[in-house]
């Protein structure tokens, strides 16, 4: 197939054989444009034929955003550079040696933090039992995490409603709430009779029992406490009747049927009573691809290789023997289990975060949520900021090569 690039003639020249009228308003490359032609106008756009070869080599003489790693962290962009630099067994040496001391310091800090747990409110020491937190937060500020927010969200737990903490791990981007706290409090008596009153939908008794055994599974595993059988009861374990009724419904993913819990925090207008303040940059398939391309760079540009980060400090540094063989690097996708169940709600959302599932037969099973719900757009923005503190440490104490991408929910939808 030919392809041509755009072009200005003169009025009253003639078209070369390789050339073709184009209408006015097409693109075309203006470095072509005659410099007489610039001055007054005159003349008509023209395509010039060439073979696919000839646009080939004109493209790759062009800038593309992705042929620039601005978009990659400096912490990114060092362990990639120690990756390349060292041998692999200096680097297995150094994370045997880190993985030492994070063995040795939880041992130490083992009292300490068994007292903490005591402390902690007692929804939220069911939902972070066995997790160090005081090694986690001792690692963050040894290497200067800039958001120290994340321990609050593992100590207290995460607000469902009202506005989000600003964080210095993303650019601050204003989404004002829909509605205010107080008139979610004043309608949710009312907009739990709406749902509790709609009548079973046939789609929805396939999978309601079904709903019901998972929803008993994460009573078990300390996500939810219940069920409660009515709403006397669930009023009386809150203290308040201002409380919120999410519905939960059951998505079938997939051939291989991969069951997923919605719970619709749009519908009971939690969501809506939510104000964020964070812009997510998602490290996407634009960040991996930067990554690859300034690994592939890095390996051409060899033995002697240099890295500047965008404090201006450069690096410099000769590339490995296994880097300089083309040993194979291994890459490897890892999914975190009920990622958004490692974090706990606040104690002043709990009354935000009831759930609500039907048996086959319409009886309703209700749930005070005490983790972090999947469907919540607080639960979305608390756990980017706790997935990049994880990502820190494995950069900085580790020296682990790795991106990651979660999802950013729309408010207006229900997360599906």
């Amino acid at each position: 197939m030919r392809l041509f690039a755009g072009c200005r003639l003169a009025d009253n020249a003639r078209l070369a054989d390789n050339e073709k009228s184009l209408p006015p308003k097409t693109a075309g490359d203006e470095v072509e444009v005659a410099e007489e032609l610039q001055s007054n106008g005159s003349g008509i756009k023209v395509g010039v034929w060439v073979e696919p070869e000839g646009h080939i080599a004109r493209a790759l003489q062009l800038f593309h955003p992705m042929d620039s790693t601005i978009v990659l962290p400096d912490r990114l962009m060092k362990a990639l550079f120690a990756m390349v630099t060292k041998e692999p067994a200096v680097l297995a040496r150094e994370r045997l040696e880190m993985l030492k001391l994070y063995r040795n310091r939880a041992a130490d800090l083992s009292i300490a933090e068994a007292e903490l747990h005591k402390k902690l409110p007692a929804h939220v020491q069911g939902v972070v039992k066995g997790k160090r937190l005081l090694l986690f937060e001792e690692r963050l500020k040894a290497n200067l995490f800039p958001d120290m927010q994340v321990m609050r969200d593992f100590l207290e737990g995460v607000d469902l409603v009202c506005e989000e903490p600003f964080s210095e791990l993303f650019h601050e981007k204003l989404q004002p709430a829909a509605m205010t706290v107080d008139q979610l409090n004043l309608s949710a008596p009312l907009q739990r009779k709406l749902t509790i009153g709609r009548p079973l939908a046939d789609h929805e008794k396939e999978h309601a029992d079904r709903l019901v055994e998972l929803s008993q599974e994460e009573v078990e595993e300390n996500f939810l406490r219940g069920p409660f059988f009515s709403e006397e009861e669930v009023t009386a374990e809150l203290g308040t009747p201002c409380w919120t009724l999410t519905k939960r419904f059951l998505l079938v993913q997939g051939d291989d049927g991969k069951e997923r819990i919605i719970d619709d925090y749009r519908r009971s207008h939690v969501n809506a009573a939510f104000a964020s303040r964070s812009y997510l940059e998602l490290q996407d398939v634009d960040v991996l691809a930067s990554l690859i391309t300034l690994l592939m760079r890095l390996l051409k540009e060899g033995p002697q290789v240099s890295l500047q980060l965008s404090d201006g400090t450069v690096l410099h540094a000769r590339l490995s023997s296994a880097a300089m063989a083309g040993e194979a690097i291994l890459g490897r996708c890892f999914d975190l289990s009920k990622a958004y169940k490692q974090l706990a709600v606040s104690s002043a959302s709990l009354k935000y975060s009831v759930l609500g599932a039907r048996d086959s037969s319409g009886k309703w099973f209700y749930y005070i949520g005490q983790s972090l719900p999947f469907g919540s757009t607080a639960s979305v923005y608390s756990f980017n900021k706790t997935a990049r503190a994880l990502q820190f440490l494995l950069w900085e104490d580790f020296g682990v090569v790795t991106t990651i991408w979660l999802k950013q929910m729309n408010r207006q939808t229900s997360n599906i």
